[in-house]
């Protein structure tokens, strides 16, 4: 019984100094290395710039509009814009600043309020 428990106490203190906080080098090497590539890792663009700038968005709104005019189930409430072509350029206009001013593109929106009246 005497070797058992000896056997279990060496394997206990075997496991314990195995899983010490001690770093070999190739563990200070390798958090060095990562400092590096952290430092030159470049600045990931905003979604703006990922989706093209103000040509872009501007390029998105306009096939999301015409997608909606031709879309049976919506199209009801997008009609009625195009038959102010004044109106219309102005929704999307608008539609254009909300999208650019929440996706890092600096804008400012113009539009109504969205919190309510």
């Amino acid at each position: 019984m005497k070797t058992i428990k000896l056997i279990t106490i060496f394997i206990l203190v075997l496991f314990v100094s195995s899983c010490s906080n001690k770093k070999t080098e190739n563990q200070v090497a390798d958090d060095k290395n990562l400092a590096e590539i952290i430092e030159n890792e470049p600045i990931e663009a905003s979604i703006f710039d990922r989706l093209g700038g103000t040509d872009g968005i501007s390029s998105i709104v306009d096939d999301i509009a015409e997608a909606h005019l031709i879309n049976p189930v919506i199209k009801d409430v997008f009609l009625p814009l195009k038959e102010d072509p004044a109106h219309f350029e102005s929704f999307k206009v608008h539609v254009k600043e909300f999208l650019a001013s929440g996706t890092g593109g600096g804008v400012t929106y113009t539009g109504k309020d969205l919190n309510g009246p």
